[in-house]
């Protein structure tokens, strides 16, 4: 499954290596923790919710900015400022 994961964000142009690395690092970490002895029903059960959750609000946060996250380009930005002139300003402040 985490090969799947890895590999398929990769395939389909989703993801770099690097941000595909990452996922799989935090995917094993979950793994792990998931097939522990010491971890509570309970404990998975919050796990799985968590996951559903933040899944959920990625593919809203997704839909709510057009697949923006993923569609940053130069000629994205050029067709962003022709429609938002002040658009250079908020990314320069989210990049810090």
């Amino acid at each position: 499954m985490l090969i799947f994961v890895v590999l398929g964000t990769m395939m389909m142009g989703l993801a770099t290596p690097t941000e595909a690395g990452a996922m799989g690092a935090v995917g094993a970490i979950v793994l792990a923790a998931i097939h522990s002895k010491d971890f509570s029903t309970t404990g998975r059960k919050v796990l799985i919710i968590g996951a559903i959750a933040g899944g959920i609000g990625t593919i809203i946060g997704m839909f709510a900015t057009d697949g923006l996250i993923f569609a940053l380009d130069k000629s994205t930005l050029t067709d962003l400022e022709a429609e938002h002139p002040d658009i250079r300003r908020a990314i320069a402040a989210l990049l810090g």
